[in-house]
């Protein structure tokens, strides 16, 4: 993208499927594809400077979502399923430089209604997903340990993968 700095979109990566509104893929049998976007909010996303902000709004997000990759449900030329392989919020601390100082209060990553916070983006992006149920999807990382078996900060179980890490998410996520 030209316009962009270093020709680049600097939203998040895995969520960027704008590419296939100007060069969509057709096979030879029809419904054979699903695309699969990643959407992170901001304790993990780079994205453009001005996304999260305190003007962040449900409108805003949603528009962000739509651009990138929600066309896809709708669009005649492109029309696909979309599963949503990967969405997720902390689950016990807020860890992004940019978010200021460690959170220790939980909650905070699904609930928090600050604009332009992860719980704010969190609970926007469930709505969507409740708006839209063709949207399949899965929460990653159900594993409550990560590669080096420290316990995970984004998962659905807590660090002996015994029971839920938060039940806040659990609830949230129960209700789409």
């Amino acid at each position: 993208d030209p316009s962009q700095k270093r020709g680049v979109e600097a939203y998040w990566w895995g969520s960027i499927l704008k590419g296939v509104a100007s060069d969509p893929i057709h096979f030879t049998v029809p419904d054979q594809l699903v695309y699969s976007p990643h959407e992170w909010g901001p304790w993990k996303c780079c994205g453009l400077p001005n996304e999260f902000t305190k003007k962040t709004s449900p409108a805003s997000v949603i528009k962000i979502f739509n651009q990138n990759w929600g066309y896809i449900l709708t669009d005649p030329k492109v029309q696909a399923p979309i599963w949503l392989g990967e969405f997720n919020t902390c689950n016990s601390v807020q860890l992004h430089p940019k978010w200021g100082p460690r959170i220790t209060y939980a909650n905070h990553c699904v609930y928090n209604k600050e604009k332009g916070s992860q719980g704010q983006w969190f609970q926007i992006l469930l709505q969507y997903l409740a708006k839209n149920p063709e949207i399949g999807w899965s929460y990653y990382p159900l594993n409550g340990t990560n590669a080096e078996d420290e316990a995970s900060n984004n998962s659905v179980l807590d660090k002996t993968w015994s029971k839920p890490s938060l039940t806040a998410l659990t609830n949230a996520l129960k209700a789409i």
